[in-house]
């Protein structure tokens, strides 16, 4: 492929994730004020490398051009300073027009990454009353927090971030979407961003996916209404009062037409009254008001990408759902009509329409599907349960309605997770070494206020220490527990996670993590900055010789474990709450060790042997005592046999007279 193709290639793509976003907005109501979008750009250095041809421009303008009349919006643009590249305001013709010209200003010359700043400037109105409008992030970035040469800086405005500005967003109402573009992005920074707030986390691998990611995230920041299209046809019904077309193109010169159902044919050059034609090198957006009610054909190069969104009266309502989900969690998902604002109940009515419900995977592959008749509505309302989400990846859940004179299609997207992060840090440099093990739950189903974290460490010499319920740090939002005292060898900790979801329904995690030290190394999953994460045991893995690989908790590992525990200590996990990071075995304090490799194993071996109750050493003193008894008992047999037989009587000798006789006998 020439690179004016390639180049071609990564704009369309783009420019889609930019579409799709917006388009999720454009597909409400014309004017509706809840639409509120802030776009955060980062233009550091660094982006020169990641976005070469700068293709954030055509993405972001794309996203001005698909923002319906009414809404709210703004660019932001951040590196060492930030700068409101486009004002926030209304949306109109005024302000695309503005917009346009100031986007073509986004480039990489920025000296840091300042999120926290950015952050703080797009959301300048979070002290003001709550309004009913629901105000949307969407945070490009491809670098860490940056902003100074001290890492100390960097780290104290990073946890600035999240242990204030997060939860005051939050809070009040912010929804953040984050899209990483490379792979030095601090990944835990973005993911905690979204799931702590609602929104969306997506990873480009390459700026070619920037178009993909930013309609992914408009598309949950407003969920669009859209009519299928199908072989390049669509459905217009009576109730559509204006349609909107996106139709991407392989080069400039593609031609774009409209074939309407009374046969007229509609392009750029005659448009038709009233009908808005945008055309961009790599699209072209038509809005058509008061369109024909029937079938309209796209004359035009098919590409799935390609889609439209609808204003109507009669609105197919869907039940918004996280956009992050567990493994194995059950989502609900409701589905309901409105006519002019009224919920449609007319069963006669509702037994026409049909219902589809698809989730696809990212490969658009359907992974579940049900169907559903209009008499399974129950006043007015159909509840559907959705079958277990499967593995980890990003999904997309598609409704899809027929009733015969109408069609409509909803979409929504959805990452599945793990619903939790287990890892552990190795602290140095701040006293004696000591392991950070951490449970980071990855999704808002879970009730973190109702779950519960126990954990078993057996340390290289065999001790066992059980940790009861570990507290949650509602700050950090996270439960995490230090391993103190550090010896060489192999830490095998045992996590159990009893969680609670916000619908109040139980299930567990289990996950064993085992530690090297002083090496520093997770033996059970690969080293990550700035943590380790260890995938939970839904995702097994084969490990190989000479390889750091993921090795997944057994069914009832855990619970065998924390049975022995607690025979150990005749404690129930209940009551050990907070102990302290000494041996539960014997309640003996382990000598501190020093943060020097040299000084280890003599610090080891007098640890050893400055701890009687350490198992190997109760084990050779048993060894020790049942030698003795052995012996002793030994010795009391001989004993008793010689007292019994110098106590037993002797026979008395023979008379003289007999004795005499028996000698005469023998003569």
């Amino acid at each position: 492929m020439g690179g004016f193709a390639l180049i071609g290639t990564v704009l369309g793509s783009i420019r889609w994730v930019v579409v799709m976003a917006l388009l999720a907005l454009s597909g409400y109501t014309a004017g509706a004020m809840g639409n509120d979008v802030r776009m955060l750009i980062d233009i550091s250095g660094s982006m020169k490398a990641n976005d070469p041809d700068n293709l954030r421009v055509p993405a972001v303008e794309l996203m001005t051009d698909l923002l319906p009349d009414g809404a709210k919006a703004g660019v932001w643009t951040f590196g060492q300073e930030v700068n409101m590249l486009v004002p926030y305001g209304t949306v109109n013709e005024l302000w695309r027009k503005r917009a346009r010209e100031r986007i073509k200003q986004i480039n990489s010359v920025g000296l840091y990454t300042n999120i926290g700043a950015v952050l703080d400037k797009a959301s300048f109105d979070r002290n003001d009353p709550a309004t009913d409008s629901e105000r949307n992030l969407i945070l490009l970035t491809d670098g860490m927090v940056d902003v100074s040469k001290e890492k100390a800086a960097d780290a104290e405005a990073r946890e600035r971030i999240l242990s204030q500005q997060l939860p005051e967003l939050a809070g009040r109402g912010y929804r953040i979407h984050t899209i990483a573009l490379s792979e030095n992005s601090d990944r835990e920074l973005m993911d905690t961003l979204a799931i702590d707030s609602g929104g969306l986390s997506s990873r480009a691998s390459s700026a070619q996916d920037l178009t993909t990611l930013f309609l992914k995230a408009l598309e949950q920041a407003e969920p669009v209404e859209e009519v299928p299209l199908k072989d390049n046809r669509f459905l217009i019904d009576s109730s559509v009062d204006e349609f909107t077309l996106l139709a991407f193109k392989s080069s400039p010169d593609d031609r774009v037409q409209l074939r309407s159902p009374s046969e007229a044919v509609i392009d750029r050059n005659q448009p038709g009254e009233g009908v808005r034609w945008y055309a961009a090198p790599g699209y072209e957006l038509i809005t058509i008001p008061q369109p024909y009610e029937g079938e309209w054909l796209l004359q035009s190069q098919e590409r799935p990408d390609n889609r439209v969104t609808v204003v109507s009266d009669f609105k197919m309502e869907v039940s918004r759902l996280s956009p992050n989900a567990y493994v194995g969690e059950q989502l609900s998902l409701e589905v309901g009509f409105t006519e002019s604002g009224q919920p449609l109940k007319d069963p006669a009515l509702l037994e026409l329409i049909a219902l589809g419900i698809e989730l696809r995977d990212g490969e658009g592959e359907i992974v579940s599907q049900a169907r559903a008749a209009g008499s399974e509505f129950v006043n007015g309302i159909f509840k559907h349960r959705l079958p277990p989400l499967p593995d980890p990846g990003d999904y997309e859940l598609i409704v899809l309605a027929d009733g015969q004179t109408f069609k409509r299609e909803q979409r929504q997207p959805l990452s599945v997770r793990e619903p939790f992060l287990f890892r552990a840090n190795l602290v140095t440099g701040q006293g004696p070494d000591r392991f950070d093990v951490e449970v980071v739950p990855r999704t808002q189903s879970i009730d973190r206020g109702a779950t519960e974290v126990f954990a078993r460490v057996i340390k290289p010499d065999g001790t066992k220490q059980l940790r009861g319920v570990i507290t949650l740090d509602a700050e950090a939002r996270r439960w995490s527990f230090p391993i103190e005292a550090l010896v060489r060898g192999e830490y095998q900790i045992n996590l159990k996670v009893s969680a609670v979801t916000q619908e109040g329904k139980p299930f567990e995690v289990t996950s064993p993590l085992t530690l090297s030290y002083p090496e520093a190394t997770l033996l059970t999953a690969p080293v990550a900055e700035p943590g380790v994460e260890i995938a939970s045991p839904e995702q097994p893995t084969d490990p190989e010789p000479a390889q750091v690989e993921e090795l997944q908790a057994e069914p009832g590992l855990l619970d065998e474990a924390e049975k022995t525990a607690e025979s150990d200590t005749d404690l129930p996990p209940e009551a050990d709450t907070d102990i302290p990071a000494t041996d539960s075995d014997t309640q003996t304090a382990e000598p501190a060790e020093p943060s020097s490799p040299e000084g280890q194993a003599e610090a080891e071996e007098a640890g050893q042997a400055e701890e009687p109750g350490e198992p190997e050493e109760e084990s050779r003193l048993w060894l020790y005592i049942a030698l003795a008894l052995a012996n002793l008992l030994v010795v009391v047999g001989l004993v008793f046999v010689y007292l019994k037989f110098i106590r037993e009587p002797k026979p008395a000798p023979a008379p003289a007279d007999e004795e005499g006789e028996d000698d005469r006998d023998s003569r």
